[in-house]
């Protein structure tokens, strides 16, 4: 009897071991790939799953807002084509308002400038914002159904009317890096986003 109970419990000691052994196994390859992530990188299919502390802030609402220094939600990002990529981003209203139509134009005009400093440029509105009729700009222009993103990331309403009109530069790593928000100055925008890219 004593020999079968010696027996038991050194098989439970190697179960047990073979388990601890294996969960470091598992945090270490979380922190030998985990840095991919922190890049903006995708993981190769050929590496094991890997975790980040980023992940957790997926499904995160910045009720107050979103500002320099949070991660922006990725699956917005691979949304708009530009995850892992540094980005401008810009929210506004709808295509043929007047205050947008010239706050496109301005964009797609100095739109090579955007490309020298390797930024690539989007542009969101929701679904009722989209107009065929526009004159069509070189920039990409994506729909945000149901201003889920806008919502998502606390983007207020102007004078409780408006849709907020928000600039975000974003890094290659998904952190916002420069926020510009004036409704009713669409051109600066531009500006003021060339001049932070720039410095």
């Amino acid at each position: 009897m004593k020999v079968l109970y010696s027996t038991v419990c050194t098989a439970m000691a190697y179960t047990v071991t073979g388990f601890i052994q294996t969960s470091v196994n598992i945090r270490e390859t979380q922190l030998h790939f985990g840095f991919l992530k922190d890049l903006g990188l995708e993981k190769p299919d050929f590496l094991p799953d890997f975790g980040s502390k980023n992940d957790e802030q997926e499904d995160i609402t910045f009720e107050n807002g979103i500002n320099v220094g949070d991660t922006f939600p990725k699956d917005a990002l691979k949304k708009f084509g530009v995850n892992g990529k540094k980005a401008v981003v810009y929210f506004y209203g709808a295509d043929d308002a007047p205050s947008c139509k010239k706050q496109n134009a301005a964009f797609d005009a100095r739109l090579s400038e955007f490309k020298k400093l390797g930024a690539t440029v989007v542009g969101v509105r929701n679904e009722n914002g989209v107009k065929e009729s526009v004159e069509a700009v070189s920039q990409d222009l994506i729909v945000d159904e149901n201003d889920e993103i806008r919502n998502l990331i606390g983007i207020k309403k102007d004078l409780g009317l408006l849709g907020g009109r928000e600039t975000f530069v974003i890094g290659k790593n998904g952190k916002i890096e420069y926020k510009f928000n004036a409704q009713f100055k669409p051109e600066a925008h531009v500006d003021n986003t060339l001049d932070f890219l720039s410095n």
